[in-house]
């Protein structure tokens, strides 16, 4: 089975946007750990 190449594109790009959303979703999550953690020691 040949597999599109343009499809592909799309899934991987999709793929990226997706890991990328995660990443971003999880650093915010982690900057405002962070915080907390920061203005509960001040």
């Amino acid at each position: 089975m040949k597999i599109n190449p343009l499809v592909s594109r799309a899934g991987v790009t999709k793929l990226i946007f997706t890991a990328g959303l995660i990443n971003e979703r999880m650093t915010i999550s982690g900057h405002i750990g962070h915080i907390s953690i920061l203005s509960r020691n001040l």
